[in-house]
């Protein structure tokens, strides 16, 4: 039973990260979508150095 609860509160824990993290980069990226090309273009480079920062 303790097992369970402590990988329920790490997936939920899980959970909100990422819903965090998704909700900062629709924020940042807001301003972005005005121009889809632009947003494109950082997308990729942002990504690929948020990879390999991680």
């Amino acid at each position: 039973m303790v097992q369970l609860q402590l990988q329920l509160q790490l997936q939920l824990q899980l959970q909100l990260q990422l819903q965090l993290q998704l909700q900062l980069q629709l924020q940042l990226q807001l301003p972005l979508l005005l121009t889809p090309v632009d947003c494109a273009v950082t997308a990729m480079p942002g990504a690929g150095k948020g990879a390999a920062s991680v």
